[in-house]
């Protein structure tokens, strides 16, 4: 059981924060406790990019920065 709740923590999260919203509204409104004016366009695009970021495996990483490389010398040469 609690393996499976492991492999599924993204959308435990994702309940938690549901939950968390239904039972105090006021933490999200515009000017309250959390800000999400400022929290939300900074804070959670940032988190988002970090958590994606981790989770890449760094053989996939190594092979997407390779590619970009090569794109842009085969960019570079066509070029007039």
């Amino acid at each position: 059981m609690l393996l499976k709740l492991r492999d599924n923590w993204f959308l435990l999260g994702i309940l938690a924060s549901i939950a968390l919203a239904w039972a105090r509204p006021h933490l999200g409104v515009h000017g309250g406790p959390i800000r999400p004016e400022f929290t939300v366009k900074i804070v959670c695009v940032c988190l988002i990019f970090l958590v994606s970021g981790v989770s890449i495996r760094t053989r996939e990483l190594v092979q997407a920065v390779l590619q970009v490389k090569i794109g842009g010398i085969k960019n570079a040469a066509a070029a007039p």
